[in-house]
Formats: C-alpha cells, structure tokens, sequence
C-alpha cells in the first residue's frame, strides 16, 4: 500500500463488522483495497465505491470489469488466531527460516454504476485487493 489515502464506502459497512480502506497502490496506477470482516458470519459480496480523498464527494467512474489480485488472510480462529492462510493454504517459514512466496489470486471484479462487487468475504477474514488500471483518475501515480 502507499501513502496517499483515498475515500472509500461500502454499502455493507453501516451494518457493522465489514472495515475498508483504500489508498493509493505502489503499483503504478493502481489502487490497494484492504476488506476487514469481523463479523463471525461471511458476507456474500461486499459493494464499494472509490473516491479521491482530496475532492470530495468526487467518485471513481470505474470500468464494467477491473483486473485485480486478491490476498486472502483467514486463521482457524479467525483473526485472534496465532495460524494464518493465505488464499487458503497455511502460512509457514521455509527452509531456513525463510518467508514463503506469497502470490495473490488474479481475479476479475464487475461494476454496476460506479460501485465495485468484491464477491465473498469469509468469516474473520483480512482482503488486501490491489484493483488495477484505475489508480490514474484518482491522481495515483
């Protein structure tokens, strides 16, 4: 994620555990989402809208499809676990003490209108979502 912070709501966040953060990626022209689920129950689709903080009400005109890579954090406990996934497979130091790979899943989200589905959001689950292509009319470099 980079330092520039962006606006970002979701229809779904007025009903409680569903968290969101945007800001601008360190991908060039790509925005990083961060989803944080603490609701004990998963969410079906999380709908989100994107703005420049510096603008105001100003939001994102997105394309009907945005090519992004998703990073799935899950733990058997949920978040107050000590074992961590990612997309799904345990998280573990390699050989020598050495930190695995951690490739994301490539991923194609719809729009409708200016709001973004990001479908499935598991149980006690933290997404980082780097949505790409659109960091540009944001004023991301």
């Amino acid at each position: 994620m980079g330092t520039d912070v962006l606006n970002v709501s979701s229809t779904n966040s007025s009903n409680g555990g569903l968290r969101s953060y945007a800001h601008c990626s360190k991908v060039a022209n790509s925005v990083t989402l961060v989803l944080i689920n603490l609701d004990k129950t998963d969410w079906p689709n999380a709908t989100m809208q994107v703005g420049n903080a510096d603008s105001g009400a100003a939001v994102l005109a997105l394309p009907n499809s945005v090519n992004a890579t998703r990073w799935l954090l899950t733990g058997p406990q949920g978040t107050n676990s000590s074992l961590v996934s990612l997309n799904g497979k345990l998280l573990s130091l390699e050989r020598g003490r050495n930190l695995p790979r951690l490739p994301g899943s490539h991923e194609i989200f719809h729009s409708l209108g200016g709001r973004l589905t990001i479908p499935r959001i598991p149980a006690e689950s933290i997404h980082f979502i780097v949505l790409e292509g659109i960091g540009g009319a944001l004023g991301c470099e």
